[in-house]
């Protein structure tokens, strides 16, 4: 629930997205909890897919830089392969804003369609 109110909010005016990514926080939470009480999952994957979707939430708040220092804190290698493809439209909606066009097209050839019109409505 938390994500969906984190796509919503981008398409609304950037200054009520903040009360969206408030309300969204308040339900990874939430999450969070339910996935430390369940020893049946795979906690390691989905408390890395709620740390990542946090720092989505920062981005869409156009906090670039601290997204990107909380992305360069984080280990490819060691994200679970679920993890991947969010991981990498993160790193591009950050690199968005470098100048290292090579960079940025490097990234983008690990983007889905549906990640490519994601980055427009990041950039409204």
């Amino acid at each position: 629930m938390g994500v969906k109110y984190q796509n919503y909010s981008l398409y609304l005016n950037k200054s009520l997205r903040s009360d969206f990514i408030k309300l969204s926080n308040q339900y990874l939470k939430k999450a969070k909890s339910l996935i430390k009480q369940d020893s049946k999952l795979n906690q390691t994957k989905f408390i890395q897919r709620l740390g990542l979707i946090e720092i989505q939430s920062d981005l869409i708040l156009g906090k670039t830089k601290k997204g990107a220092k909380q992305l360069k804190k984080i280990k490819k290698d060691e994200l679970d392969k679920m993890n991947h493809s969010l991981y990498n439209f993160l790193l591009y909606i950050c690199a968005l804003e470098s100048k290292d066009e090579k960079y940025k097209k490097e990234l983008e050839k690990h983007l889905s369609k549906s990640d490519l019109k994601k980055v427009e409505l990041f950039k409204s």
